[in-house]
């Protein structure tokens, strides 16, 4: 196997495989911008119930409006009480109900976190074990519990020091995995191979890596990674020199951004979630571990910080397009954001842990799913869309459902007004699907994924008003049954729209 190091002038693209690769040269970057993100809050992890001393990794879950916090240090100091896998909301409290789980049984050192709303699934990286863990809650949707589901592959085959991980939910590279090297200062990008999942490069696994440099930019130790799935942008965090490096996903660098305002002493993880302010935007939200234990065992320092920046816009795409589309995945957000209205009567539940899709019993209904902050800029060309569930209970019978949108701009929320969905104006796009058996509680697989609802997703977003943030309502109908998990059954386990599109 080998890696090609990218020379600074241009931008080179290596795919490892079994057999043989291929580099694809693209135009030189164009000058970067110089940034400054502006600092909006401070948070200590040192001070919660269960503290954090040295956090190192950071990600969001839309799911539950959290933020996820690991720590690799915590185990070797007095201050661990089982949890290193923190759990924080936006403004740096502690969750109450379950502060966080452990990596311990299977991580004794999680450097960098990531996670894939669609799937659900959390990645953690471990720079000691060089190993990169893909972790699948069990039934209790949490990460850390002894009911996970877990596996791994190593990433010393290319360099080893995993710091971090993020998922790339870039459309052309459907759903990789970015992992930065901090010792080679290098990007790993992992596509898994033909076996779909993640297992390594080969002789291990079958995946495929792309591999760039970001020394050549000024990094020295860069530990934090961060895909920008509105922008299809990179960007990676290195501590010493206090910026977050914009790169395309070529590794060409498109903007530094100073991150000095936060005066942060050693920066690790980052990660992009929304504003705390609720002003819709979203922010850069950075780990620092500040004193190692290494050098003060009792040490109990860390923090995270909330910093905003505007980035300017993205110069053309690149000349083999690998930078032009974009893709996220929204998940329902709230009870109150997945509903079923009886046909007979037009009363509307909110509250029900679960969707029955098509009939309750023999009683026809309409599911709603209202999916808020759908970041799909106007104008925007949708080249592919669905919605994932998740099985609640067995159903093995035929069923002929259909899915429409609601037409409207910004879809306005769900309320228990007699038919309050079913009064809703449709769009004149409409997608059959007749899902095949769901036998297996928990299963969220493409059993459980809709066809393309490319024409309604399109025909929303083409609407006059319609803004990158705005809120879309999704109905289905049909008869038969499939029964899905609703929000109330679990934020973890709740519907996930997901679109592709291009601009």
């Amino acid at each position: 196997m080998v890696i090609v190091r990218i020379p600074t002038a241009v931008r080179v693209v290596l795919v490892l495989a079994v057999v043989a690769g291929g580099a694809v040269v693209t135009q030189e970057t164009a000058q970067a911008a110089a940034l400054a993100a502006t600092l909006v809050a401070q948070h200590s992890t040192s001070g919660w119930g269960r503290p954090s001393p040295d956090p190192s990794g950071i990600t969001y879950d839309p799911r539950t409006n959290q933020l996820l916090i690991s720590d690799g240090e915590v185990e070797e100091t007095p201050l661990y009480a089982g949890t290193n896998l923190f759990v924080s909301s936006l403004t740096g409290q502690q969750a109450a109900d379950f502060p966080g789980g452990t990596s311990l049984p299977w991580s004794r050192e999680p450097t960098g976190a990531g996670f894939r709303p669609a799937t659900g699934n959390l990645y953690v990286s471990d720079d000691d074990a060089d190993r990169i863990f893909e972790v699948v809650p069990g039934a209790d949707g949490r990460y850390g519990t002894p009911d996970d589901g877990v596996t791994s592959f190593s990433t010393r085959p290319l360099g080893g020091d995993a710091e971090d991980v993020t998922i790339d939910m870039d459309v052309a590279s459907n759903g990789h995995l970015l992992v930065i090297d901090g010792v080679a200062k290098d990007v790993f990008d992992y596509g898994p191979g033909a076996n779909g999942r993640f297992d390594g490069v080969p002789p291990a696994g079958d995946d495929t890596v792309v591999a760039f440099d970001v020394a050549r930019y000024g990094a020295r130790d860069p530990e934090g990674i961060e895909f920008h799935p509105e922008r299809g942008t990179i960007l990676v965090l290195d501590g010493p020199s206090r910026t977050v490096y914009e790169l395309d996903r070529q590794g060409g660098l498109l903007n530094t951004i100073s991150i000095a305002a936060a005066n942060p002493r050693k920066a690790a993880g980052i990660t992009l979630a929304p504003a705390s302010n609720g002003s819709g935007g979203q922010n850069l939200y950075i780990v620092d571990r500040g004193v190692d234990n290494d050098t003060n065992p009792s040490e109990n320092d860390g923090r995270f910080y909330e910093l905003a920046v505007t980035l300017p816009p993205l110069p053309g795409a690149p000349v083999d397009g690998l930078g032009g589309p974009g893709g996220l995945d929204a998940p329902v957000r709230a009870g109150a954001d997945d509903a079923e209205e009886r046909a007979s009567t037009g009363a509307v539940g909110l509250t029900s842990g679960d969707l029955n899709l098509g009939q309750d019993g023999t009683r026809p209904q309409t599911v709603a799913l209202r999916f808020t902050g759908v970041a799909v800029p106007a104008g925007a060309r949708v080249t592919n869309a669905w919605v994932q569930f998740q099985v609640d209970e067995a159903s093995t019978a035929a069923a002929s459902l259909s899915i429409v949108g609601e037409a409207a701009a910004d879809a306005g929320p769900l309320t228990t007004t007699a038919r309050n969905i079913s009064a809703r104006a449709r769009t004149a796009a409409t997608v059959a699907w007749a899902p095949a058996p769901w036998p297996t509680v928990g299963a969220r697989t493409a059993d459980q994924r809709t066809p393309a609802l490319t024409g309604v997703l399109q025909e929303i977003v083409a609407r006059p008003g319609w803004a990158s943030g705005n809120a879309l309502v999704l109905m289905v109908t049909g008869t038969g049954t499939r029964v899905a998990e609703a929000f109330n059954g679990g934020a973890a386990r709740a519907p996930v729209l997901h679109v592709e599109y291009t601009v």
